[in-house]
């Protein structure tokens, strides 16, 4: 265990056993606090890729496959997310598009 952790605990046992309304809800107590901390999920894991905005389009693998939606070129990929990208609008389509 960690010197951080343990003083964590150690004093959040302490504020339990000192204010006798606190010492009632199981939810505070240093073991329940402890496994709940233990469960975490990594980052990495939870990301979602997002497109890149790339002025020319090129597919990266054999999976991906050309999207038109309005007025810009699309890549979806169903095997590798992160090959994704969207073409880039120009200054003139972005007015238009804010104008509307």
């Amino acid at each position: 265990m960690r010197a951080a952790s343990y003083v964590a605990l150690s004093s959040l046992s302490t504020v339990v056993k000192r204010v006798p309304s606190l010492s009632a809800l199981p939810a505070l107590l240093p073991t329940t606090v402890q496994q709940s901390l233990l469960p975490v999920a990594s980052p990495v894991l939870l990301q979602a890729a997002a497109y890149k905005v790339r002025v020319v389009l090129r597919r990266r693998c054999p999976s991906c496959y050309y999207i038109r939606r309005g007025e810009r070129l699309f890549i979806e990929c169903l095997e590798k997310p992160r090959h994704k990208q969207m073409q880039k609008m120009t200054k003139r389509q972005q007015k238009l598009m804010r104008d509307t």
